[in-house]
């Protein structure tokens, strides 16, 4: 079951899910909408996955006390960080205030 199941903060909407077999583990795709368009991408899987940004400059930082790993990705955030007993990996965030409010809403349901 998909950490991020039904909402979003900031009106994000459900779209699609998808699973992957992935040589580390069975990855959990969910992609979100905005305003009619598709803005956010979510990938939960079982161990961080750094080399996915390969040579991207990357900052890592607590967010709402997890150690957040932030990576500037074609004009928007990726961020990755422990939820429960998996990571996720947000890419599509606008700014870290996204960030914060991501991880904040993710703690309070979880």
């Amino acid at each position: 079951r998909p950490a991020i199941a039904q909402e979003m903060p900031n009106g994000y909407r459900l779209n699609k899910v998808y699973v992957f077999e992935m040589p580390c583990c069975r990855c959990v795709q969910t992609v979100f909408t905005k305003d009619g368009e598709v803005s956010l991408f979510v990938f939960e899987h079982d161990a961080d996955e750094p080399a996915w940004f390969k040579d991207r400059v990357s900052i890592h930082t607590r967010c709402r006390g997890k150690l957040t790993r932030l990576t500037p990705f074609d004009g928007y955030l990726a961020a990755s960080w422990r939820q429960g007993k998996r990571y996720l990996t947000v890419i599509g965030m606008r700014d870290v205030k996204d960030v914060v409010e991501l991880v904040r809403e993710l703690n309070e349901v979880t």
